[in-house]
This record gives structure tokens, sequence and C-alpha cells, in this order.
């Protein structure tokens, strides 16, 4: 490459730089947000100053089938993720098998993923290094087995047992809580179920002393009977 040519990308990419700090100094000095499309490892930002926190909350899902992507993870524009998840039986244990494709007996693939996908234990490591919470994704999609698991109180401790097993696992302390109904719930059930978030948020705290307990709702929740 002729000297002339580099002396021009040269002074290129040197103004590129240039413009970036200007943009960037402007924005600390009048307080404006600077948005970054990349991610902390690959934003020019991060050598001129430490990338801030989100000042409030953001919250991601992590499906066990998106695991082999987590490269793509921008945790420095994260607060919390949530593995999604484990599948729970009307007695409160975690559902063990499902059946496959194949209409064989397949181990239930959030467990699987749970308990054996190393991408999985990165994610974690990087997460509390970098001050990001970790929660474990509790799923109850089933109508009848909901209903039968909120009427049984013996079976809330049973869950609270297995929760606390997986969750030591990981050394993690926090859960999501993710049932849903196809139909509208009774009142007697939405009762349950807000007596059930608030067994698991004292129990964990007793145990962990900061667990973090998130309910998932639908954005119509609140005016809804």
């Amino acid at each position: 490459m002729k000297l002339e040519v580099r002396a021009i990308i040269g002074i290129f990419i040197l103004c590129i730089v240039l413009a970036f700090t200007g943009f960037y100094i402007r924005s600390v000095r009048t307080g404006q947000k600077l948005l970054s499309p990349f991610s902390k490892p690959l934003n020019i930002f991060t050598l001129l100053g430490s990338n801030r926190r989100p000042s409030y909350i953001v919250y991601g899902y992590l499906p066990y089938w998106m695991l082999d992507n987590s490269g793509y993870l921008q945790m420095d524009k994260l607060t919390h993720i949530a593995y999604f998840g484990l599948y729970i039986n009307k007695d409160g244990t975690f559902k063990q098998k499902v059946l496959g494709e194949d209409g064989t007996m397949i181990t239930e693939p959030g467990l699987l993923n749970w308990h054996e996908n190393t991408n999985l234990d990165k994610i974690i490591s990087n997460a509390k290094a970098e001050n990001v919470r970790f929660s474990l994704t509790v799923i109850a999609h089933d109508d009848e087995q909901n209903d039968e698991f909120l009427s049984c109180r013996t079976c809330w401790a049973t869950l609270l047992e297995n929760l606390k097993k997986e969750l030591d696992l990981k050394q993690i302390k926090d859960i999501n809580l993710n049932f849903e109904y196809v139909e509208y719930t009774e009142k007697g059930q939405a009762a349950q179920f807000a007596e059930l978030t608030k067994y698991l948020n004292e129990e964990l705290d007793k145990i962990y002393g900061d667990s973090f307990v998130v309910v998932s709702a639908f954005a119509d929740s609140p005016i809804k009977d």
C-alpha cells in the first residue's frame, strides 16, 4: 500500500475517533445520555471511561433455546437476567421428563440445559462479574395443575425445598414466577397466587437475606378482576 494511501486512511480513522470523543465529552458536560449499539467490549467509549449501569431495572429473559447465542448478550445494558426456565408439577417438584418429537420420553429441555449447558455457567459467571442479578424462572402453564398446586400448601414447601437446591447449584438467590392461565382466573386463585408470592419472598429472604422475587404478568393485569 502506498504511503499516501496509508496516510489518508490514518487521517480518516483519526477524524472518526476525534468526532466520537467530541460527542462523548459534550454528552458528559450536558448530561445527555449517549446510546451506543455496541456491547461493552466493543464500545469505544469504554476507552474514555467506565460505562454507567442503567439507572432503572432492565430485566431480560434468557430462554434455554438461546443459550448458544449467548455471545450477543450485552451485560452492560442489563440489570437482571432470568433463565427460562424450569417447569413445575402440581406437587411442587420440577418436571423431569416430557414427550419428545419422536414420541419417546426425553429429559425436559429447560432442566437439561440448566444442569448441563456449559454456556449457561459462563453466562452466570459473567453476570456476577458485571453485577447483573441472575434469576431462575419457575414456569407453570397448565390451568388445572396450577389450581391444584396453589391449593396445596405442603406443595409450596416442596417447591421451596427444590428451589433452594437449584439456586444453590448455581449460587444464585433470585427467582421469577411465570404462572400463566389460558382463561381468566377466579379471585380466590389470584389471592392464592399472591399468598404464594409472599411466602416464597419471605422464605427466600430468610435463607439468602436479600433474594429478588419477580412476578410475570400481562400488561393489563392490574385493571382486570
